[in-house]
């Protein structure tokens, strides 16, 4: 991961942004 954080949620888009990684357990 690039800066070791990782992210659960439904609301991927703020955090996707932010260049974070996201993990949306309800769209897999």
């Amino acid at each position: 991961f690039a800066n070791g954080f990782t992210v659960a949620t439904r609301d991927t888009g703020p955090f996707e942004a932010a260049g974070l990684n996201v993990i949306n357990p309800w769209g897999a």
